[in-house]
């Protein structure tokens, strides 16, 4: 029972004012007779093939190019000896095009440039590339084109890894030997194992490489038959995958979301926009901090959160030390890129409103008719005469359109200030274990170390803007479907003990509540400032509900570092590190290492008593917690309330 620490976290009083894609095909390969072994035909994946192999991964965006543009009257000048190899191939029912294919937020280049080819005829296909191949080959533009042929089936799923004794055993070597051949460069973010497929029973262990843009096609080619060949050959059938990655660029990629005006007048709640600059990300939640004879209440996020582009490069890698005297950086709430899409999005609806009080609304299916609307017009010639329900009616417009004049005028001027920082990690390696690894650099090798991630600020908060910590919402599907802890109900806990595989994690973040599972195996993070640094974090793969497709929503996207992470009982247990990998998964941080390092590091003591350990209640806390964890895989989880009466630590406010 020693392990089975917990803190109880005080809750905030009330305010008084009102966050390439797999290459998933990287992908065993065939090699291409028409162009020799140099070049691969990417085969793994049966719904899409193509050379040279990796593929980019999917989702791809497909663009035309200029039709006029030299590459496209290439490709128009042997068109018809690319349907002749297709229909050789007796490949029918097909469509054929040129066009760019390249990952979303990219901006298309010659480099993405292919010859595509839609259908769900499979036999022949990699004949009809072999084929296409030799076309290109013969008339020196094989540089030019890539050649993919795809259906509609072909999108790989990543899940959480299955694997046997064996993989398990031989993953440190196969880590070790990954780590060197991918070396210290720019090109790669991430390396961590998953298994991948249509389908979850199908899936296989799969060793993925998130990447970094300045990884080009050639650097992608070369390292996957030397990891192929060189490495992972020899430990039997395990798939190679690579990932678009942008991890540590995540919360400036974040896609803007349009907030309504309480986000900008009323507290700060859990999972919340905070930024600094041109940065979004996520005010995790609120802790009690005693520094220097005084208690206050300060929030927690990610340090990459708060920093900013004049910081030094030690305030960078180190964070920031407590300060009585001194000012640190500026929080504000929400973050200004979802402050400008707020603006926007009211000016446009303020827009449209006017349009359908003037008589400016276009008909959508008669553009070139009447315009709609124009109810000022006509109430004007009805005067007096007016029906009281369209006089009702009017009112309701008018209303409307001076409550978001105004909704709008609070957002573009309210005072945003949430905080300032008062301490951080920086980001950089958790004093706990670590390990060493050779790697290739240069023509030679180094020694780089890996070690835990920590990356945590404390933001002491304008008063006004405090919040309580609040359990997601009851109508947040993930959280309502696999949590037992009540909806609404205030955070009093936090874990003090590491994450394990299998746990489940309800992470609530600035792009909303995912559901997540921890793997077995930690994501290696490529630390990418020059200083050889490598990181580790626990990784969270996103568990897809039933009824929400194919595709999950990432665990994690740009946005929501910063985030907290419960357990299936509302006990605070991670905070979010990173995300920005197409897998559906992210990166969290045990809250063990959080306070640990908050304490040792700064002296200041988080106000949060700890059970004795072998309390009776502790011991009872745990035999309910795992009772309830398998009644509720065999859907016999007892109500809510019973809940409530059986579990000592269930807050009652």
């Amino acid at each position: 029972m020693d392990d089975q620490k917990q803190y109880l976290l005080p809750t905030p009083p009330p305010s008084t004012h009102l966050s390439l894609g797999s290459v998933s095909d990287v992908e065993r390969g065939i090699p291409s007779s028409s162009t020799g072994s140099s070049s691969l035909i990417a085969t793994a994946n049966e719904f899409r093939m193509g050379a040279p192999a990796p593929l980019p991964g999917l989702p791809l965006l497909s663009r035309i190019p200029n039709k006029d543009s030299p590459m496209y009257e290439t490709y128009k000048l042997h068109q018809f000896s690319f349907h002749a190899a297709l229909n050789a191939a007796d490949i029918s029912g097909y469509n054929l095009s040129c066009v760019f294919r390249f990952p979303n937020e990219h901006i298309p280049s010659e480099k993405d440039l292919t010859i595509l080819v839609g259908t769900t005829r499979q036999d022949g296909w990699v004949t009809a590339i072999d084929s296409i191949l030799k076309i290109l080959h013969d008339n020196k533009i094989q540089d030019m084109f890539r050649v993919e042929i795809i259906d509609d089936r072909a999108n790989m799923s990543y899940f959480a890894p299955k694997v046997d004794n064996a993989f398990r055993s031989a993953w440190p070597k196969i880590e070790a030997s990954v780590l060197y051949v991918l070396g210290t460069g720019v090109e790669w973010e991430t390396l961590s194992v998953l298994n991948q497929g249509h389908t979850e029973d199908e899936s296989k262990p799969t060793v993925v490489v998130g990447i970094s843009d300045e990884a080009e096609v050639g650097w992608q080619r070369d390292l996957y038959r030397d990891l192929k060949t060189k490495v992972l050959d020899e430990f039997g059938d395990i798939n190679l995958a690579f990932v678009r990655a942008s991890v540590f660029r995540s919360e400036r990629l974040s896609t803007p979301i349009s907030l309504d005006v309480s986000a900008f007048t009323g507290p700060v709640t859990l999972g919340s926009s905070i930024g600094v600059e041109s940065k979004s990300g996520t005010m995790g939640g609120y802790v009690q901090v005693e520094y220097a004879g005084t208690v206050q209440w300060m929030a927690i996020t990610n340090h990459h959160v708060i920093e900013t582009d004049d910081m030094t490069a030690d305030e960078k890698a180190n964070g920031f030390a407590p300060s009585l005297t001194r000012t640190l950086p500026r929080v504000d709430a929400p973050s200004g890129p979802d402050k400008d899409d707020s603006v926007e999005t009211y000016q446009l609806r303020i827009s449209m409103l006017k349009d359908i009080m003037d008589g400016k609304l276009v008909d959508v299916n008669n553009p070139a008719g009447p315009r709609l609307g124009g109810f000022r017009q006509k109430m004007e010639m009805l005067g007096s005469d007016a029906s009281a329900l369209q006089q009702q009616q009017f009112a309701t417009l008018l209303g409307n359109e001076v409550r978001l004049s105004q909704e709008a005028m609070s957002v573009r001027t309210a005072p945003r200030l949430f905080g300032h920082v008062f301490a951080s990690s920086g980001l950089r390696r958790f004093y706990g274990a670590t390990r060493t690894a050779r790697v290739a650099k240069e023509g030679g090798s180094i020694d780089i170390t890996i070690g835990n991630a920590i990356d945590w600020a404390l933001i002491r908060v304008h008063p006004p803007r405090l919040g309580q910590n609040d359990t997601p919402d009851p109508d947040t599907k993930p959280f309502k479907e696999l949590c037992f802890a009540s909806p609404g109900n205030t955070i009093s806990q936090a874990q003090k003990e590491d994450l394990q595989p299998d746990d489940i994690i309800f992470k609530k973040g600035r792009n909303g509540s995912r559901a997540g599972k921890v793997t077995e195996f930690k994501t290696d993070i490529n630390f990418q400032d020059g200083s050889n640094r490598f990181l580790q974090a626990w990784n969270v793969q996103g568990i897809k509900l039933p009824n929400e497709g194919k595709h999950a929503a990432a665990f994690m996207s740009g946005g929501d570092s910063g985030c907290w992470g419960l357990d299936n009982f509302g006990v605070w247990n991670a905070l979010g590190f990173a995300g920005g990998l197409e897998t559906e998964s992210g990166c969290m941080i045990p809250v063990k290492w959080i306070y640990d390092d908050i304490e040792a590091r700064t002296g200041a003591r988080i106000l949060s008593p700890i059970m004795p350990h072998g309390s009776p209640w502790i011991c009872l806390h745990v035999i309910f917690k795992y009772i309830i964890f398998l009644l509720h895989f065999i859907r016999q989880v007892p109500p809510p309330h019973v809940l409530s009466v059986i579990d000592p630590f269930h807050r009652h406010d």
